[in-house]
């Protein structure tokens, strides 16, 4: 959903929106907008596979995005800070070229 549309200056710019396009008679423009993805039920597939997001991150946000739901916002929080200690850790990068230490 397009909320705004502004000039490189910031000011508001009239502007039409067709199927495949939004027209302007700027060149330039910068684009305000709200995007809400589909919702899924629980036996529905989503377009991410269990290889590309490890399942104990996936349940964290599951938990967290459904404490919001049912106005647990202390919980949610918790399971937000779960959420991104997690994601932070799934992103260090993983050196495959040292070979661990051994002690005999």
């Amino acid at each position: 959903k397009i909320l705004d549309v502004f000039d490189t200056y910031g000011e508001r710019v009239f502007y039409t929106v067709s199927p495949t396009c939004i027209g302007t008679k700027e060149n330039e423009v910068d684009i305000l907008y709200s995007y809400v993805p589909s919702n899924y039920g629980f036996s529905e597939e989503t377009g991410y596979s269990e290889s590309d997001i490890p399942s104990r991150l996936l349940a964290y946000a599951l938990c967290a995005e459904y404490m919001l739901t049912v106005s647990a916002f202390d919980e949610a929080v918790m399971w937000r800070k779960r959420f991104t200690k997690e994601l932070e850790e799934s992103m260090l990068p993983v050196s495959k070229n040292m070979k661990r230490r051994s002690f005999i």
